[in-house]
């Protein structure tokens, strides 16, 4: 029993000890967080095969950091960078050192070469697919190409899409090949579900391999219809993505008819004339059971007329069909491309009194495109809108403001993210959501001062999606949209960059982008065709403001300066100044 005692006496003297040690580590660990921490790289053994690696973070500003015995420059944010050369196939030893009063702090870094990651072996005979394109496909129509991707022995004769083509041998890597294929589909593999199937002829032997996914093949002769739902459809000019989805080709109202001949990469692919396809998400299309809405129509009449805030035109079609617009800077034109519709317009009727639309004419470009042109009165597009009231396509064509007086502009301002939404972050900690909102804030007030309406999407750290932003914008129909966002990249990478998506709301744009630059930032460029959320509403101009890379430090400390804020919202309100200014001073070509 008394060695028993002893024994439980020990053990919880060694857990109070142990205890004590983790407490002070902890301790330790934690002060040192607060006093320096990196946040690249996130460990201190690294893999590597390239030529240089950063060291960055955040520290107390008025200590010293020396890396490899340099003096590391420390930003007024604490925020701190270093760009290491490494030496390719050596492993490199990193000494941090931080300095402060009377503490030193070191942390030492370990960079080797990145481990070879060997290839997974082939079977002899397998076959592993790499690709199928279009990837996904649930169905296609005969005319579409299917492609196929594929690695197996160097020595192998690949047949596939149920064994009709041998693959061709493209490239060889030790003992495994890569093979590639083309098949155009046509009629007769209508229902053909072994079109994914092949076999591999090896050393003699034939070894049959299939695809892991299905694939219906319909006639062209099956007609599958369905309509738009949704408040934001959009059609897409290709089955591709990225960051930002799709390049989109038009939004579109609810209940338009399109006809189907294709589902994959969860997109349905709608046919919109002979010579034109589009993109739409499945989850924007209703499969209609009834095929009674074909998507063809004769056009009728057309009427012209102006209204309070815009001018009118009024389409008569027999029912909904899809339509895409583009519009053209040099000469002011906007052009409303309708597919599905055959002209019948013998009548166009414009009344007296438009203010923005100065001629219409159609033209029939090809069979079952119907182009309507509008030449413009005005000096630059003001925004559009386009949507149908019963089987009538309405496009509504904004007024310039009343006059070239500051009084009469409304701008809306969109300080980018926020709420749960954080957006980037600088090495300092700080977040992109409130240097958006710091400056918004600014910039509004400026404008004010100038005697400009101003409507904020936001003015507290709140969360709203991007439909709940343009939904309100359009609700509150300004004349133009800043959104102000931080850009964020490669520590190294600095500047100013704007973004606008249609040609005719460039100009404003361009001068953000030229009294940002004045402010001494880096020219990143004024970007066009951005597929960024507040550049795709036709309502009103808009333009995307990137203010600064809030990852590169020297401009982490900029955007955080309340001096600096100020002369970026003092540059907007200029360029907002000067743009109106230019572009109403003949309200009327």
């Amino acid at each position: 029993m008394i060695t028993q005692f002893r024994l439980k006496k020990s053990q919880q003297v060694l857990n109070i000890i142990l205890l004590a040690f983790f407490i002070i580590f902890y301790s330790y660990t934690q002060a040192q967080q607060s006093i320096w921490q990196f946040e690249y790289p996130e460990k201190d053994t690294i893999y590597t095969d390239n030529t240089s690696i950063f060291f960055g973070g955040n520290v107390k500003k008025d200590g010293k950091l020396f890396i490899q015995g340099e003096n590391v420059k420390i930003y007024k944010t604490g925020s701190f960078l270093y760009q290491f050369k490494t030496q390719p196939k050596n492993i490199n030893s990193i000494t941090a050192q931080f300095i402060i009063e009377k503490d030193t702090f070191s942390r030492t870094f370990y960079i080797f070469p990145q481990k070879t990651k060997l290839p997974k072996a082939i079977a002899k005979g397998d076959v592993k697919i790499v690709q199928i394109t279009p990837a996904e496909a649930e169905w296609l129509q005969p005319g579409n190409i299917l492609t196929i991707t594929a690695e197996a022995d160097k020595n192998s004769d690949l047949y596939f899409f149920n064994a009709k083509v041998k693959l061709k041998k493209i490239s060889v890597s030790n003992s495994i090949a890569t093979y590639h294929g083309l098949y155009k589909i046509n009629e007769s593999d209508t229902n053909n579900i072994k079109l994914l199937t092949g076999f591999n002829i090896l050393n003699g032997n034939k070894i049959s391999f299939s695809a892991p996914s299905t694939l219906k093949i319909k006639s062209t002769s099956e007609i599958i219809l369905g309509k738009t739902i949704g408040n934001y459809a959009y059609m897409m000019y290709g089955d591709g993505d990225d960051r930002l989805g799709g390049a989109k080709m038009s939004y579109l109202d609810t209940g338009i008819n399109v006809q189907i001949i294709g589902k994959y990469n969860g997109l349905y692919k709608v046919a919109l004339s002979p010579n034109h396809s589009a993109f739409i998400p499945v989850d924007h299309i209703q499969i209609q059971n009834t095929n009674t809405e074909y998507p063809e129509s004769l056009s009728a009449n057309i009427n012209v007329t102006p209204n309070s805030n815009f001018d009118q035109i009024k389409i008569n079609l027999d029912k909904k069909l899809p339509y895409s617009s583009t519009t053209e800077l040099d000469g002011n034109k906007l052009k409303i491309l309708i597919y599905g519709a055959t002209s019948n317009t013998n009548w166009i009727t414009q009344l007296e009194n438009l203010q923005s639309i100065k001629n219409i004419y159609y033209e029939q470009t090809e069979n079952n495109v119907l182009t309507i042109n509008i030449n413009l009165k005005t000096a630059i597009n003001w925004g559009y809108d386009i949507h149908y009231d019963q089987n009538n396509l309405i496009i509504q064509v904004n007024h310039a403001p009343k006059s070239n007086k500051l009084k009469d502009l409304v701008v809306g301002i969109d300080a980018g993210h926020g709420g749960s939404n954080l957006g980037a972050n600088g090495l300092s900690g700080v977040l992109e959501k409130d240097i958006t909102l710091q400056v918004a804030m600014r910039l509004e007030k400026k404008l004010r001062k100038l005697g400009i309406t101003t409507i904020m999407t936001r003015t507290t750290d709140t969360t709203l999606s991007m439909t709940d932003r343009i939904d309100y914008l359009k609700s509150a129909h300004p004349n133009m949209v800043i959104s102000i966002h931080c850009n964020s990249a490669s520590p190294l990478v600095k500047g100013n960059s704007t973004y606008y998506r249609y040609i005719s709301f460039r100009p404003l744009s361009q001068y953000l982008h030229s009294e940002m630059l004045a402010l001494g930032l880096d020219n990143y460029g004024n970007i066009g065709s951005f597929n960024f959320g507040l550049n795709g509403p036709t309502q009103f101009i808009n333009a995307l403001n990137e203010l600064a890379f809030i990852s590169n430090p020297e401009e982490e400390e900029k955007l955080t300066n309340p001096n600096f804020q100020d002369k970026m919202a003092d540059a907007m309100a200029k360029a907002i100044k000067h743009f109106f200014k230019d572009f109403t001073s003949e309200k009327n070509n």
